[in-house]
């Protein structure tokens, strides 16, 4: 077989690497606004996480929203790694995965991107954690919801339906457990909180109470997904959601500039 010819024309690849340029700088607003904006929110978050992370840092990312922020805020420089599950099947796998990691390769950080709906699905692992002392590092995205799913009933023009949840101070319940444990509230103490979590010995628990409210918004919209979501927005007022409305609006302006 015929080596593959070399080449020296750059031209596609420069064209890939400006229209990815533009896009980065297009999902920026709420990680350079992210000290000034209350709840939390999980691009800054995630932002955050990134830039104080190992160069050889192993992220294990839940699937659902977090495995979005992490596809979009964390970067792959040095040896770092992401591990996760990307055809939307699977649910609660991020800390499970780090459990994995850390037995396999110690000494190397790992850092757990979870949901709190699957968090609070696997409790009997975190007693594992603890009792091994696995030095995992646990960032729960805590917006008390299945938030990929209810995003999901209002793309499909629904109102969404059992999406919230009851949960827990998560920081405590780690606390209760053995783990070390940050809560963080307020988005002035995101980095200093990421710093002291990361810094600590052992599995950490990072319990950060983020906006609910935060769109995950496809990198194209169609005019067939505006409107269904639109639908939603109106069925929501009808069935006398308008707080819901109101926030999902607010929350969410600074998304303009990207698309």
């Amino acid at each position: 077989m015929a080596a593959v010819p070399s080449r020296t024309d750059t031209s596609f690849l420069d064209e890939m690497v400006h229209h990815h340029e533009k896009r980065v700088h297009s999902i920026q607003h709420y990680v350079e606004k992210g000290p000034e904006h209350h709840p939390i929110r999980p691009e800054y978050l995630t932002a955050t996480i990134d830039r104080l992370a190992d160069d050889d840092a192993v992220f294990t990312v839940d699937t659902g929203t977090p495995y979005i922020w992490a596809a979009r805020y964390l970067s792959m420089r040095g040896n770092r790694r992401i591990f996760g599950s990307s055809t939307w099947a699977s649910m609660a796998n991020a800390m499970p995965n780090s459990i994995g990691v850390a037995l396999s390769q110690p000494g190397r950080q790992v850092i757990a991107m979870c949901g709190d709906g699957g968090i609070s699905m696997l409790f009997g692992d975190l007693m594992t954690i603890a009792e091994r002392q696995l030095p995992v590092k646990l960032v729960v995205f805590h917006n008390s919801m299945l938030d990929f799913v209810d995003i999901e009933f209002q793309e499909a023009g629904l109102v969404p339906f059992g999406t919230t949840l009851w949960t827990p101070n998560f920081a405590e319940v780690a606390k209760a457990m053995g783990i070390g444990a940050v809560r963080i509230e307020d988005p002035k103490d995101v980095e200093q909180g990421i710093k002291e979590a990361l810094a600590m010995p052992g599995p950490v628990l990072i319990d950060a109470v983020v906006d609910k409210h935060a769109l995950a918004l496809p990198p194209v919209i169609t005019p067939k997904m505006a409107a269904k979501f639109g639908f939603s927005q109106v069925r929501q007022l009808l069935h006398g959601h308008a707080e819901n409305v109101k926030d999902n609006i607010t929350d969410n302006i600074g998304m303009l500039e990207s698309l």
